[in-house]
């Protein structure tokens, strides 16, 4: 949506994932994504969501693998996901053009 919502583009399939994923527009332009399975993951995009790099995988382990993030502070995330057990972290992205 460019409109705050009121109206919305078809939707695009992300390229990974399977399980709510979480997006960000962080303060730097970089779109951050975590998405579970398999795993625990998160990805991020320099050009709006138009294409995805920079794929990492937080965790392997194998459970419900829903995930969140909220940026902090400009350019912190805090990434929750809950497999094998709720976790936290923090993970600093600096946009790199």
């Amino acid at each position: 949506s460019r409109d705050g919502g009121k109206t919305w583009t078809p939707p695009i399939a992300l390229e990974e994932g399977s399980v709510d994923p979480d997006l960000v527009y962080m303060n730097n332009g970089v779109v951050a994504c975590s998405y579970g399975r398999p795993g625990s993951n998160l990805m991020f995009s320099t050009d709006k969501g138009k294409t995805w790099g920079n794929h990492h995988v937080i965790t392997g382990k194998k459970g419900y693998n829903y995930t969140a993030i909220r940026e902090v502070r400009p350019g912190r995330l805090l990434y929750v996901q809950d497999s094998p057990r709720m976790q936290a972290l923090y993970i600093d992205v600096e946009r790199l053009d």
